[in-house]
This record gives C-alpha cells, sequence and structure tokens, in this order.
C-alpha cells in the first residue's frame, strides 16, 4: 500500500456535494482515505472566473500504480461531467508546458505518491507547481504538515511559510 496525497477542487454546481461524491468514489476505487482536511473556498489560480472553488485535501493509502491512479482520477472526472482539451488531456499532474486553466465540476491532482519522483509526459510527481499554490498548501499541511516534499526535502508547514501565492483561501467547514 502507497500514501498518497490528491487535493480535489470544484467550482461548477453543488462544489460542495461535487466534492463529498469524489471522496466516496475514491473510497470505492482507489483506497482508504485516511485523512481529509477541512474544505476551503478558493480563488481560480491561473484564470478569472466569479464562481470561487471549494477544494480539500486527503491521504490515501491505495495498491494502485501511479499510471493506474491517474487513469482511475480521469474516469471520476469525466463522470462528473469534466471535459478536458488536449492541453490538459493528462490534468494538472502532467508534464505539459502549456495548460489551459478553466471552470470545473471536479478536478482531482496527484500531489505525492509516496516519496517516488516520477517526470514523464504523462505524469508529474510530486505535482511540479505545489509549492507554489496556498490553495494546495493549506489543506494539505492541515492533514501532513511533516510530510516532507520528495524533491525540495522540506515539509509542507516549511513550503507554505515559503509560499508567495497572494490568492485567498478561507476555511468553509472544519473536519
Amino acid at each position: 500500500m502507497q500514501e498518497v496525497y490528491l487535493l480535489l477542487g470544484s467550482n461548477r454546481g453543488d462544489r460542495d456535494y461535487n466534492l463529498m461524491t469524489a471522496c466516496r468514489k475514491i473510497s470505492g476505487s482507489i483506497g482508504e482515505i485516511v485523512r481529509i482536511s477541512s474544505m476551503y473556498e478558493t480563488e481560480p489560480w491561473g484564470f478569472k472566473d466569479d464562481t470561487l472553488f471549494y477544494n480539500l485535501a486527503l491521504m490515501v493509502k491505495t495498491k494502485l500504480s501511479p499510471h493506474d491512479l491517474l487513469a482511475e482520477i480521469h474516469r471520476m472526472e469525466s463522470e462528473a461531467g469534466r471535459i478536458r482539451d488536449n492541453k490538459a488531456s493528462a490534468g494538472d499532474s502532467c508534464a505539459c508546458t502549456e495548460r489551459s486553466y478553466t471552470s470545473r465540476i471536479l478536478d482531482v491532482d496527484i500531489l505525492i505518491y509516496g516519496q517516488l519522483i516520477l517526470f514523464t509526459d504523462e505524469l508529474m510527481i510530486p505535482h511540479p507547481r505545489m509549492h507554489t499554490r496556498r490553495f494546495v498548501l493549506i489543506p494539505l499541511n492541515e492533514i501532513a504538515e511533516g510530510l516532507v516534499h520528495p524533491v525540495f526535502k522540506k515539509p509542507v508547514a516549511e513550503l507554505l511559510m515559503a509560499c508567495n501565492d497572494s490568492c485567498s483561501v478561507h476555511l468553509v467547514n472544519k473536519k
């Protein structure tokens, strides 16, 4: 079993319902949810939209390989109604340098997969931009402040303190 950290986000439809439904599906098809953060309302990152995101972080124990995990995440996102363009075909964990950010019903990103460092055209682990985004670091810090980033060799709490992102992140409900 591998410990995997995921970030879930939604800014379309019933955001709370979308995230809770995704958690149930993750429990059923990916693995046991060991920790779940509070839910946070956050500004869209990389694009403008009137509807803010709801985000939360999970720690999951899974038997899935990184690529099987990504395939299952894409299946779940598609079932929720997410449509990907070819620039974002492999999700935010993609090695693509050009990325189009849009509103979405469900977005699930692989942040960290054990201590694995994987950089391919389809998948980048750890998430290549997680250390630059407060909407990722705040919920992740809540459930894993001492977790050490496999590349930077710094705990999440230290990455959060050093993060220069100015986007707002507000607690919606405490878990």
